[in-house]
């Protein structure tokens, strides 16, 4: 796609400048991977079922998913039809401030989320424990119920 603003790449610096590309190819590198940087391509659709498709088509599952309308009808129809791991409605970056809602992946972004409690809970792995007092007398401490036959 086109560069609209920004493009600068230092990589001996780890620094890219805040990028807009524009009407990026969808089988470009760009719309296939998740990025972790500074880079956004904006690209010229239809309508919203076009958006969707585009959307499903170069990243099946998104870390984020951002939607910028005024209709609450749109905003839950890609939210109902792009399966992610956060949705944001007409704001960019707050997920990773607020630290009372998990952030996290989904599907092939990863899976679990963050932040606070959530990333205790992501790390701690739940498990169920029954303990049963050994006794040879089964017959008078067990039910009868738990072992066939049922009927007498």
């Amino acid at each position: 796609g086109d560069v609209l603003c920004g493009g600068d790449v230092q990589p001996d610096e780890r620094y890219v400048a805040p990028t807009v590309l524009s009407e990026t190819p969808r089988s470009a590198p760009i719309m296939r991977e998740e990025l972790f940087a500074p880079v956004v391509s904006v690209i010229t659709v239809k309508d919203i079922d076009e958006a969707i498709s585009v959307v499903n088509e170069v990243s099946k599952q998104p870390l984020v998913l951002m939607v910028f309308s005024s209709s609450n009808a749109v905003i839950e129809k890609c939210m109902q039809a792009c399966p992610s791991g956060c949705v944001i409605n007409n704001d960019t970056l707050c997920n990773n401030v607020q630290p009372n809602i998990p952030f996290g992946g989904y599907g092939a972004s990863g899976l679990g989320s963050y932040h606070g409690r959530y990333s205790f809970e992501t790390f701690t792995r739940k498990m169920g424990v029954i303990h049963k007092q050994l006794n040879y007398n089964t017959a008078i401490t067990d039910p009868f119920i738990r072992y066939p036959p049922f009927a007498s």
